[in-house]
């Protein structure tokens, strides 16, 4: 009788494969991963000093990587899990902080240090029935778009064509942020001895997402309003309804319908916001969310 992928591949392996095809939209070859996984020699740690060569190997590629290195003896794979963990903290915060933009973020951070045990690990596991869900792989494929285009893109670049490849990583963002949000309004309900669920916060209205979370009379929304308000909702609807004008001469955009005009550094500035609130929403902040959870927890 032929083998098929499942008698190869553990159930959890087949999650990630499912999840990383939707995450790319393309169709994944299993017998590919078989192959590789039988013949390529390297692990993610031979990887760690060269992220962006990983990313453009081929995604069977990658797979196999990831898997042979899962497959290795236990405390081996939970030091590299370990490591992996400290560095996407540590990358996350580090790009942030290059686009200025940390100050956004640190009430939020610096409130999930503070929260009890309790309310932290009903926050957890709520982000972690968040990524069970169509929700999260819709919001993972947006990440994977805005995190590829970032590496082209220069916030000190004020050229038509950066501010071309600008919008559309705002466009990006701007979906992105529908599906994100909530995760933080989840920590604010918590916050508020609430237990929140996802499908009743995804299936909020997103204008009403961002008024709980920004309203000035919520104390709790405290930790929240400024990262919102990094989001320029002015530009979001301008993309949507086609009130969107780059103007290269004048080196400036305008909407006309708002009556509004961005200098370019200006848009820049809105672009790098996005990417910043994108990094946060897509990664870090469930990994502060792991580390305030954890009894060692060395905060720097």
């Amino acid at each position: 009788m032929t083998k098929g992928p499942e008698d190869f591949f553990s159930e959890h392996e087949m999650e990630v494969i499912k999840s990383e095809s939707m995450r790319w939209g393309v169709e994944v070859d299993y017998h590919q991963v078989i192959e590789e996984m039988q013949s390529v020699g390297f692990y993610l740690e031979d990887w760690e000093s060269h992220p962006s060569e990983f990313l453009n190997l081929p995604l069977e590629t990658q797979l196999a990587i990831t898997f042979r290195t899962m497959r290795q003896p236990h405390k081996k794979v939970e030091q590299y899990l370990i490591k992996n963990h400290k560095k996407t903290i540590q990358s996350g915060l580090s790009l942030i902080k290059g686009y200025d933009e940390y100050w956004r973020f640190e009430p939020c951070i610096l409130k999930l240090r503070e929260m009890d045990h309790d309310s932290l690990t009903y926050l957890l596991e709520y982000l972690e029935s968040f990524f069970e869900t169509d929700y999260f792989h819709t919001l993972n494929q947006h990440k994977t778009v805005v995190l590829d285009k970032r590496e082209y893109w220069n916030q000190d670049e004020t050229s038509s064509q950066n501010t071309i490849l600008g919008k559309e990583i705002f466009n990006e963002a701007s979906s992105l942020f529908e599906s994100g949000f909530p995760n933080l309004l989840a920590m604010k309900r918590i916050l508020d001895g609430e237990c929140p669920k996802n499908d009743d916060l995804q299936n909020l209205r997103a204008s009403s997402v961002r008024r709980e979370l920004t309203d000035r009379d919520d104390a709790n929304s405290a930790y929240f309003d400024l990262i919102v308000e990094g989001y320029d909702n002015q530009l979001r609807n301008a993309m949507a309804h086609g009130s969107f004008l780059n103007d290269p001469s004048n080196k400036e955009i305008r909407i006309p319908t708002r009556n509004l005009t961005y200098s370019y550094e200006q848009f820049n500035n809105a672009v790098a916001a996005a990417i910043a609130n994108s990094v946060f929403l897509t990664g870090l902040f469930y990994a502060l969310v792991q580390e305030s959870c954890s009894p060692e927890t060395e905060h720097s």
